[in-house]
C-alpha cells in the first residue's frame, strides 16, 4: 500500500495480503510494467516499457524523486525526459492503475545522463542474400546502427558502409564494415565499427570466384567466348542442316541404303578400270611375244 499527498507518492509502507470486498467491487491491483529500457534519441533520454495484461488497464504514472510527472494512456509505453543535463542521474518510478483508481508496484529505474556518452558496443546486424549481380547501393544495408553508452544507455548513430571489399559479379560470403559517425557528446575511443555479412549467391551463366563461368555459360576463365559447335552444315541427304535435321532420319537411313567408305585411302571407281587395261596389255603383249618365238623355231626346222 502506498500513502499519497497530493501527487507525492510514498514508498511501500502497508502490506495486505488477504482483503474482503463487497461483491462486484474491484479492488485488485493490475500488473506492474515490465522490461524497462533506458534509451537516448537525439540528445534526450526516453523510457521504455512493456505493459502489463490486464483487461480494465487504464494507464501509467511517471514519478520522479516521488512527484508524479506524467499520466500516460494505457496505449503508450514510452516517456520521453527532455530536460536532463549532462552528469545529471534521476531516480524514476513507473506505475500502472486501472479503470477503477488501483495501482501496481512501481518499477523503479534509475537515470544517469554522462557528461560524454561514450561508446562501448555495437548491435549485431543480421545478414543478408543477394542475387549475383546485385549493386552495391541496391543491397539496402541499414543507414543508422544502435550503439551501448555509459550508463546502460542506448541510441542509434549513423553508419557509412564500405564498399571496397564488395564484388558483385563474384559468389561467395562478404563482410562490409561501416563507419560510426560521431558527433555531439558522443566519443568512441575504441574505434568500433558496425559489421554485416552479405552472401552473394551464383546465378546460371555468371562468374565464379574464379573467374570462370558457372554451368550456365557466359565467358571462360581467361575471359573469352567459348567456340560454339557449327550446326549450319549439310547432311548427307543434302540440302537441311544438322539442326534442321535433329531427331529426323536422313535419306539414306531411310532407304537402308550402305554409305561408301569417304577415306583418302579408299580405292575409286577410276583406279579399278585402270588396272584391268593394264592387265589385258601385259597379258596380249606376252601371248603375241610366244606366238613369234613359235615361228621362228617351225622356220629354222
Amino acid at each position: 500500500m502506498y500513502a499519497f499527498n497530493g501527487d507525492v507518492m510514498s514508498e511501500k509502507c502497508i502490506e495486505i495480503k488477504n482483503i474482503t470486498t463487497e461483491a462486484g467491487e474491484d479492488k485488485e491491483a493490475p500488473g506492474k510494467v515490465t522490461d524497462v529500457k533506458v534509451s537516448l534519441k537525439k540528445g534526450q533520454v526516453v523510457l521504455q516499457w512493456k505493459a502489463p495484461e490486464d483487461q480494465d488497464l487504464a494507464g501509467f504514472y511517471i514519478y520522479l524523486n516521488g512527484v508524479k510527472q506524467a499520466e500516460l494512456e494505457a496505449t503508450e509505453s514510452s516517456y520521453q525526459i527532455t530536460d536532463m543535463k549532462p552528469g545529471e542521474t534521476r531516480d524514476y518510478r513507473i506505475v500502472s492503475f486501472d479503470k477503477d483508481g488501483n495501482v501496481s508496484a512501481s518499477e523503479q529505474v534509475v537515470v544517469t545522463l554522462p557528461e560524454v556518452q561514450t561508446i562501448v558496443a555495437v548491435e549485431s546486424l543480421a545478414g543478408k542474400t543477394v542475387a549475383q549481380g546485385t549493386k552495391f547501393e541496391d543491397l539496402g544495408l541499414p543507414k543508422t546502427v544502435t550503439v551501448e553508452l555509459d550508463g546502460n544507455l542506448k541510441t542509434k548513430v549513423e553508419v557509412k558502409w564500405n564498399k571496397e571489399t564488395y564484388k558483385k559479379d563474384v559468389a561467395g560470403v562478404y563482410e562490409i564494415v561501416g563507419e560510426l559517425i560521431v558527433e555531439g557528446a558522443l566519443e568512441n575511443p575504441g574505434n568500433l565499427t558496425a559489421k554485416i555479412e552479405v552472401e552473394v549467391e551464383a546465378q546460371g551463366g555468371g562468374t565464379t570466384p574464379g573467374g570462370g563461368t558457372t554451368p550456365g555459360g557466359g565467358t571462360t576463365p581467361d575471359g573469352t567466348v567459348p567456340n560454339k559447335p557449327d550446326n549450319t552444315k549439310p547432311n548427307q541427304s543434302g540440302g537441311s542442316t544438322q539442326e534442321g535435321n535433329q531427331g529426323k532420319p536422313s535419306s539414306t537411313q531411310a532407304n537402308n541404303k550402305p554409305t561408301k567408305p569417304n577415306g583418302k585411302n579408299s580405292p575409286k571407281t577410276g583406279d579399278y578400270t585402270t588396272v584391268g587395261v593394264w592387265t589385258i596389255l601385259l597379258v596380249g603383249s606376252g601371248i603375241v611375244l610366244c606366238l613369234i618365238s613359235l615361228n621362228k623355231r617351225k622356220r629354222q626346222h
